[in-house]
């Protein structure tokens, strides 16, 4: 290689864009910006019915409380199209709305089904749901 070349770069596992995808689920809920969110999500239906949710909580004026998630466990499930089941630990997440009682939902660990689509080196969201 020479001083004017750039490597290559290095595409990126279905597990790693899984985390990156989960923490940009995460981002969205406690910022309301769906921005990055929904461009790795292409196509995906749950993904946008997701955000629509998050979006209309902050349009409403509310706000959500939530320290985020973490992934605990991946399986591959099908190799075309990628497929993993997934297991996400999630803190308490209240929902906090003007003029409507908050809404608190308690720590969990929830199982998912993710469907990935490759995409130049990378994924997108193609569909998920939970199992």
């Amino acid at each position: 290689m020479t001083e004017t070349e750039t490597p290559e770069p290095e595409a990126e596992s279905p597990e790693d864009f899984i985390r990156r995808w989960q923490a940009a689920a995460d981002s969205m809920v406690v910022t309301g910006d769906a921005s990055t969110f929904l461009a790795i999500s292409k196509g995906c239906q749950a993904c946008r019915t997701y955000a629509q949710q998050v979006l209309d909580v902050y349009a409403d004026g509310g706000a959500v409380d939530f320290e985020g998630s973490e992934v605990l466990d991946m399986v591959r499930d099908s190799a075309e199209p990628p497929t993993y089941v997934v297991d996400v630990r999630a803190a308490r997440l209240r929902i906090v709305t003007p003029g409507e009682p908050d809404q608190t939902f308690p720590a969990a660990t929830q199982r998912y089904r993710m469907i990935l689509r490759a995409k130049a080196g990378s994924f997108i969201m193609r569909n998920y749901a939970v199992i």
